[in-house]
């Protein structure tokens, strides 16, 4: 199965530079059927809720995780070939 990945390579040269290592990575983690540790880590930001609530109470706070790109793509990439083949 070949995905086709279009980037605008004037905008973006180092999507296009990291495009092999990327391959890699996740070709990697589709063979060993795992994602390397350090992709499974998130990092939590809270953020309030509404300006007008009380900055001291923990309640008034929802949490925000940034987790890496790798693991979304990952799951995008089975879905597609589980998609195919079901």
């Amino acid at each position: 199965m070949q995905m086709i990945i279009s980037v605008n390579s004037q905008r973006f040269p180092v999507v296009l530079n990291s495009i092999p290592v990327i391959c890699h990575l996740c070709n990697t983690s589709l063979d060993c059927c795992r994602l390397p540790d350090d992709q499974k880590l998130a990092v939590m930001r809270p953020r309030l809720k509404k300006l007008t609530l009380d900055a001291s109470k923990l309640n008034s706070y929802h949490p925000i995780s940034n987790l890496s790109f790798l693991p979304k793509l990952v799951e995008c990439i089975v879905t597609a070939r589980y998609t195919t083949y079901a």
